[in-house]
């Protein structure tokens, strides 16, 4: 079929990630994002974050010690670190990428059309599709097909007993073995969506059976990329193309140019903390995404965040910043505005006077940033279990020791929720300043006031403020303290 011309809505993110070798194994080399098509990459283990995901309160560990990077699930009773929390099993990357057939690319306006169907009603399609016996050939039968290529486990296949007509075996494949099954049915899955794309697209009355078989090609498509088949990826983003200038506002073009901001939030926390144009990858898919669809308001500002996160945990703060900026101007209604207000609150501090920053101690008493005036100020949100906390506090002890005659403070703010192990972690530890931590059950952990007011999510993160009240950097890099007090 003829191919089709790159569109707007994908021209510049395919530009910056499809070069930088989609499921390709130079990704794993920081410094040499080019590849090869002969080659593979080790397979993603990102999940498309959920809006439950977004909207979760637990803290987890700062980027620094998570990789790769992930929203991972927490215990909704503490502070869990992202070291600290099992990496989701990696899918099994293929041996035989090369020996399948490459599939089609979409198209709308091709003469060499495969045999049509007569109109008929979705709704009574898709009643046919339950019944026992379908058609050969039809697009409900085929959609048939997928749904059982995607039902019955890859791992044991069934195979006719020789001499017993009619009656079958199941075979328990190897690691190896079900890998390639579980391409073979991806290409399958390819393959038979594209022939009922084919017979559909051109009756409105089919529109429900398009949209499945659109949905079914999205997804092996990207999986077959991130199984390391970068062709897919190509092909994923000339669907989308095809799909966008059919109809921009259809359900198809929507999740054709979903399963490409999917594929691109995979491969950024894949690979983003070797090569951070990943990242920076990603944020343009979701940015494109909302400004292409943005009827979709709540599937955007979802993208969106999830960007801005795994932007601002590699460091990619612009990035971060407008995808947030985004959410904010666009789509203010949505569940996620307040936590885009926090979030942006906190990353328009630097520059900017502390001014709402006071809580109760440990021990009971109440302190806010006003009492700290004509001192430096660091600012410490951390929590008992953070590894890199505790890795960091003889940097913390040392600028104490050598500039605390020239007046700098301290002030921690813990997320953790049971005082106890506060307690026991400040004694054994021999912190000397003084920690904001809440009485009140319902405000420790990420309840914390001062975290949820400006959006404080990971552990540990370091604000700096100078003599005047003025916030230097938020976040602070810990390793610089000593540099940026000796000036």
């Amino acid at each position: 079929m003829r191919r089709i011309q790159s569109l707007g809505i994908n021209s510049v993110a395919v530009a910056a990630w499809l070069g930088l070798a989609i499921g390709a194994s130079g990704c794993q080399k920081a410094n040499s994002p080019e590849w090869s098509s002969t080659e593979q990459a080790p397979p993603a283990t990102g999940e498309q974050l959920t809006e439950e995901d977004l909207l979760a309160d637990e803290a987890i560990e700062s980027p620094e010690a998570a990789h790769p990077l992930a929203e991972n699930e927490l215990d909704a009773r503490v502070v869990t670190t992202a070291g600290e929390v099992a990496a989701r099993p990696a899918k099994a990357r293929s041996t035989v990428a090369g020996s399948v057939r490459p599939a089609t690319r979409l198209s709308f306006d091709d003469e060499e059309m495969e045999e049509e169907l007569d109109d008929t009603d979705s709704d009574a399609a898709l009643e046919e599709m339950d019944g026992p016996e379908l058609k050969e050939g039809t697009p409900e039968y085929m959609l048939q097909q997928i749904a059982l290529l995607k039902a019955s486990p890859a791992n044991l296949i069934r195979q006719p007993i020789p001499g017993q007509p009619g009656k079958f075996e199941s075979i328990q494949l190897t690691p190896e073995q079900t890998s390639q099954e579980q391409l073979r049915r991806l290409h399958a899955t390819v393959e038979l969506a594209m022939q009922v794309i084919t017979a559909t697209k051109d009756h409105p009355r089919q529109e429900q059976l398009f949209n499945n078989a659109v949905h079914y090609l999205g997804d092996a498509r990207k999986q077959l990329a991130l199984a390391g088949e970068p062709d897919q990826a190509q092909l994923l983003s000339e669907d989308a193309d095809a799909l966008f200038k059919r109809d921009k506002t259809s359900f198809a073009a929507v999740q054709s140019a979903l399963k490409m901001v999917q594929l691109a939030q995979a491969q950024a926390e894949t690979y983003g903390r070797q090569d951070t144009r990943w990242g920076a990858a990603f944020a343009k898919q979701a940015r494109l995404f909302a400004g292409n669809f943005p009827q979709e308001t709540n599937l955007a500002a979802m993208n969106l965040i999830a960007a801005g996160r795994i932007t601002e945990q590699l460091g990619l703060m612009e990035d971060s910043l407008n995808c947030y900026a985004m959410v904010e101007e666009r789509f203010p209604n949505t569940p996620f505005a307040d936590t885009t207000a926090s979030v942006l609150r906190r990353m328009r501090l630097q520059g900017q006077k502390l001014t709402e920053f006071a809580g109760s101690t440990l021990e009971g008493g109440y302190i806010s940033i006003d009492q700290f005036a004509g001192h430096p100020v660091l600012i410490a949100f951390w929590s008992a279990n953070s590894q890199k906390f505790q890795s960091d506090l003889p940097l913390i002890e040392a600028a104490l020791t050598k500039h605390g005659s020239r007046g700098l403070m301290v002030i921690g703010v813990n997320l953790d929720k049971n005082q106890a192990t506060v307690d026991q972690f400040v004694e054994q530890h021999n912190l000397a300043w003084q920690n904001i931590f809440f009485s009140a059950a319902e405000s420790r952990g990420v309840q914390n006031p001062i975290a949820r007011h400006y959006g404080v999510t990971s552990v540990p993160v370091y604000w700096m403020v100078d003599a005047r009240g003025t916030v230097v950097a938020a976040p602070f890099n810990i390793q610089q303290l000593d540099a940026v007090l000796s000036k």
